[in-house]
């Protein structure tokens, strides 16, 4: 067992850590909302302005990219915290862990992950078939 000021130390360590994994997952979710807002703003603006409709098309898809790359960092970041809070519970006592195993956990699954970049390449692909459709008013 370590010694107090380690264990201090430690409990830091995993607060903020539990913060930092709220802090990403919510980071995702906003990804996501603005990535389907600009969508759905790009729709519109085919729609009123004169510009060409591929201009839209190349906006929605590099759209589409780079929520994809925010979400994949986002996620590769809380699997270090994960794996950091695993480091730091097997430091606690073994009442802490004896209590923390009681519960059956699945395994780490990032089906959340899943559809979220789903719903984000659908969304591209919705919007550009969107856009590209649209009859503009002469």
């Amino acid at each position: 067992m370590p010694n107090q000021y380690t264990h201090e130390e430690l409990k830091l360590l995993y607060e903020t850590s539990v913060k930092d994994l709220e802090f990403f997952k919510k980071q995702q979710w906003l990804v996501t909302y603005y990535g389907i807002l600009v969508y759905g703003a790009l729709v519109t603006l085919a729609k009123i302005t004169t510009l060409e409709k591929w201009v839209f098309c190349v906006v929605a898809g590099v759209t589409a990219l780079l929520c994809s790359v925010l979400l994949s960092a986002l996620e590769q970041s809380i699997g270090v915290r994960r794996d950091r809070l695993d480091a730091v519970r097997e430091q606690f006592g073994s009442e802490f862990n004896h209590a923390w195993k009681a519960g059956k956990k699945d395994s780490e699954c990032h089906a959340v992950l899943v559809f979220m970049l789903f719903a984000l390449l659908t969304g591209a692909a919705l919007s550009i078939f969107g856009i590209l459709n649209l009859e503009r008013p002469s």
